[in-house]
């Protein structure tokens, strides 16, 4: 499948489930009985949209990293990222 379609399907997904979470919620009677989408159901997508959580630099790895930065800026090298 291309992207873009998967995309697409992703996106039609999510608005069903968004359609289906406001369904729920109109009919509920409480607030306790309302529900957000993502509770609903799961979706693949789901996982992406999850931050990464990274671990703090050691200080090994930042004197290192600090190493390279003052030994680009003194080259004039500008790396591509």
């Amino acid at each position: 499948m291309s992207e873009a379609f998967q995309i697409h399907q992703n996106l039609e997904w999510e608005r069903l489930r968004y359609i289906s979470a406001m369904l729920v919620n109109v009919n509920a009677t409480k607030s306790s009985q309302r529900i957000q989408p993502n509770k609903l159901f799961k979706l693949p997508q789901d996982n992406s949209h999850k931050k990464k959580v990274s671990k703090p630099l050691s200080k090994e790895e930042l004197d290192n990293v600090l190493k390279d930065w003052d030994k680009t800026m003194t080259e004039g090298k500008i790396s591509k990222m």
